[in-house]
C-alpha cells in the first residue's frame, strides 16, 4: 500500500512538472511568434519607406532620416536591398510563416523537410537556406534583364547577389564571340527566373487566404473544419501518401490494452438507479368539508416494465470515451475524458481540457462532435465550480422513466414547495421537483409528439398525490374534450371540467374576481401573499380568537376626536387555486 501511494505521488509530481514545462514552452513560443511578427512589420515598413539619401552603411549623409522606422529602419532596408534587391521582400512572408508556426497555426505554407520522417521540432534552416537560393536566382534574372532600370536601389534590382551572378554570366558570354550576348543571357535569365519561382513555390504553398488569416489563439471562435469533396480534392503527393500509410499502420500496431493501461481509468457512474424511496406518508385529512379524505394510493399507478432500465455497458462507454477524445483531437482540442455519467436519456462525458484550451472553442464544436459521434445532437457546456466541461450525447436506447417511481421518491415527499410538481429526471438520474407557485403563469409548448400531454398529466397527478382539496382546488378547461375529461370526478375541482368556450370565459372571469377578492382580504390584515394570510388565520384559530381589525368610523361631535371600532373578520384558510387550460390557442380563437 505504501509503495503504491509513493508511486502515485511520483506520477502526479511528474505530470505536474510536464504540465509546467509545456506551459513555459508555450509561453516562449507565443513570445517568439510575436517577436517574429513584429520584425516582419518593422521590415515591411522600412522597405516601403526606403529612401536612397538616408544615412546607412553605404551612404554618408547629413540630411535627416526619412525612413518611417528611423535610422534602424534605414540600415535594415539598405542591407536587404543591397544584398538581395527586390527579391529581398520574400523575407516578409518567411517571417510571418515562422511566426504562425510558433503560434501553433496548422499551415502547410512551408514544407519542413518532407523527405525525412517528421521530427518533434521543425527544421528551420532548410526553408531559410532554400529561400536565400531563390532570392539569388531571382536577383540574377532581374540583374540580367533590368540593369539600370531601378537606379534608386543600392545595387540594382537584383542586389549584390544578382550583380555577381550577372557579371559571371556576362564573362562566360564573352568567351564565345560567335554567339551574341543577348542569345546567351536571355535563356540563362529565364532559367534563373523559373528556378527561383520553383523554389519559392516549393517553400510557400501560396495559400494567401490562409497565410493572411489570424492565428487560432487570436480568433474569438474556432473556425469550422472545411469539408472538401473527394472528387474535387487534389490527389495527395506520393511522399505524403506514403507517410499517411505509415502513420495508419503504426496506429494499427498499437496494442489497445497497453494504451489503456498507460492512462488513468475513466470513472463511469451508473445514474439510472432508482431514486431513494420515501417512508410511507401518513394519510392526510381535511376536516369539515372533506371529512376522512385520503390521498390516492400509489398502488393505482402502473409499475415500470421489467426491462425499462437498460444495463450499463461499461466497456461500450469506455470505447465511446476514447472515440470522443480522438474526435476532439482531430479538431486540435487536447484533453482527457475523466468521468462518464449515464442518465436515462443522455450520457454526459466530463472533459478535462489541456492548459490553454478555451471553453468557447469546445462549445463551438457541438455540431461537429455530434456528426463525428453519429449522434442526433450534442450539447457542450461548462460545469460550474469545476475545471471539467460536460459533453452530453443521447443514448442509443432511452430508458423509461416511471412516474410511480418518482412519486414515491424521498425528494418529492420531503419537498417544502407549496405546489410541488414532478417534471422527470435530470442528466444524473435524480428526480426534478419544481414549485408551481413560483411560476404562476406556465406555458407548455412543443410540436406534436414532444410530450406536452404527458407533462400536463404529470403536473396534475403530482398535485393530486400531494395536496388535499383543502390545500389545492382546480379549474380545468378542455375545449377539445380529449385530455382532461378523465379528471371530472375528482374532489379537487371547483366545477366540472369546462368543455364549452362560453363557459370557459365565465370560469376564467370568476377566477379573476376571486383573485381580486383575495387581494382585498390580504390587504385587510396587512399581508402580501396567500402563505402569510393562511399563517395568520391558523394562528388566530389556534388561539380561539377570530381575526379583527380596528377601523375609523367617524369623529366625536363634542371633542372632535377620531372614533374607532373593532371589526371582526371571519376568514378561513384559503386553498391554492390552479387553472389548467388545454389547447389555449383553440380557446383564444373561439
Amino acid at each position: 500500500m505504501a509503495s503504491r501511494a509513493g508511486s502515485s505521488a511520483r506520477t502526479s509530481g511528474a505530470d505536474w512538472r510536464a504540465v509546467l514545462r509545456r506551459s513555459v514552452r508555450r509561453s516562449f513560443e507565443l513570445i517568439g511568434g510575436a517577436v517574429l511578427a513584429g520584425a516582419m512589420l518593422f521590415l515591411a515598413l522600412a522597405l516601403v519607406s526606403y529612401t536612397q539619401t538616408d544615412p546607412s552603411g553605404s551612404t554618408a549623409s547629413g540630411s535627416p532620416v526619412e525612413n518611417w522606422m528611423g535610422l534602424a529602419g534605414a540600415w535594415a532596408a539598405e542591407r536587404v536591398l543591397l544584398f538581395f534587391g527586390l527579391p529581398g521582400a520574400l523575407l516578409l512572408p518567411l517571417l510571418w510563416v515562422f511566426a504562425r508556426r510558433l503560434w501553433g497555426a496548422e499551415s502547410d505554407l512551408i514544407d519542413f523537410d518532407e523527405d525525412e520522417e517528421p521530427a518533434p521540432e521543425p527544421r528551420w534552416w532548410r526553408p531559410t537556406l532554400l529561400l536565400f537560393v531563390a532570392m539569388a536566382l531571382l536577383g540574377l534574372a532581374l540583374s540580367l534583364w533590368g540593369a539600370g532600370a531601378a537606379s534608386r536601389l543600392p545595387a540594382g534590382p537584383g542586389g549584390l547577389a544578382g550583380l555577381l551572378g550577372a557579371a559571371a554570366i556576362t564573362a562566360l558570354a564573352d568567351l564565345v564571340p560567335q554567339v551574341s550576348q543577348a542569345w546567351f543571357t536571355v535563356p540563362v535569365g529565364l532559367a534563373a527566373l523559373a528556378g527561383g519561382m520553383a523554389i519559392a513555390s516549393r517553400i510557400f504553398a501560396f495559400d494567401w487566404g490562409q497565410m493572411l488569416s489570424l492565428p487560432p489563439f487570436m480568433r474569438r471562435a474556432p473556425r469550422a473544419a472545411r469539408l472538401v469533396d473527394e472528387s474535387d480534392a487534389p490527389a495527395p503527393t506520393p511522399k505524403r501518401e506514403r507517410r499517411e500509410k505509415e502513420t495508419r499502420a503504426a496506429a494499427e500496431d498499437i496494442d489497445v490494452d497497453d494504451a489503456m493501461a498507460q492512462r488513468k481509468p475513466t470513472e463511469i457512474s451508473d445514474s439510472t438507479r432508482a431514486p431513494v424511496l420515501a417512508a410511507a406518508m401518513p394519510k392526510a385529512r381535511q376536516g369539515d368539508l372533506f371529512d376522512k379524505f385520503e390521498l390516492p394510493s400509489i398502488e393505482l399507478l402502473v409499475e415500470a416494465p421489467a426491462g425499462a432500465t437498460q444495463k450499463v455497458d461499461k466497456l461500450a462507454l469506455e470505447r465511446n470515451a476514447r472515440l470522443l477524445e480522438n474526435v476532439l483531437d482531430d479538431f486540435n482540442v487536447k484533453g482527457e475524458i475523466t468521468a462518464v455519467r449515464t442518465g436515462p436519456v443522455v450520457t454526459m462525458y466530463e472533459l478535462e481540457p489541456a492548459p490553454g484550451i478555451k471553453a468557447s472553442r469546445v462549445i463551438g464544436l457541438a455540431d461537429d462532435i455530434a456528426r463525428n459521434m453519429s449522434a442526433i445532437s450534442a450539447r457542450v457546456s461548462s460545469i460550474p465550480g469545476r475545471t471539467v466541461m460536460g459533453i452530453e450525447l443521447p443514448n442509443a436506447i432511452r430508458d423509461m422513466v416511471s412516474f410511480r417511481e418518482l412519486i414515491a421518491c424521498e425528494k418529492f415527499a420531503s419537498s417544502k414547495a407549496l405546489l410541488p410538481i414532478i417534471l422527470g429526471k435530470d442528466i444524473a438520474g435524480e428526480p426534478i421537483v419544481a414549485d408551481l407557485a413560483t411560476m404562476p403563469h406556465l406555458l407548455v409548448a412543443g410540436t406534436t409528439g414532444s410530450g406536452k400531454s404527458v407533462g400536463l398529466n404529470c403536473i396534475l397527478l403530482s398535485l393530486l398525490y400531494r395536496l388535499t382539496p383543502a390545500q389545492c382546488r382546480l379549474i380545468l378547461v378542455d375545449p377539445k374534450v380529449l385530455e382532461l375529461k378523465s379528471y371530472d370526478d375528482i374532489p379537487h375541482l371547483l366545477s366540472p371540467v369546462v368543455t364549452e368556450p362560453a363557459k370557459a370565459v365565465r370560469a376564467l372571469k370568476w377566477a379573476v374576481e376571486e383573485m381580486e377578492r383575495r387581494y382585498r382580504q390580504m390587504s385587510s390584515i396587512a399581508v402580501r401573499n396567500i402563505s402569510g394570510f393562511n399563517e395568520k388565520v391558523r394562528a388566530a384559530q389556534a388561539k380561539g380568537k377570530p381575526l379583527g381589525r380596528r377601523i375609523q368610523v367617524g369623529f366625536d361631535p363634542d371633542t372632535g376626536e377620531e372614533l374607532f371600532e373593532e371589526q371582526q373578520l371571519d376568514y378561513e384558510v384559503l386553498p391554492q387555486i390552479v387553472v389548467i387550460v388545454d389547447e389555449l390557442a383553440d380557446l383564444m380563437v373561439t
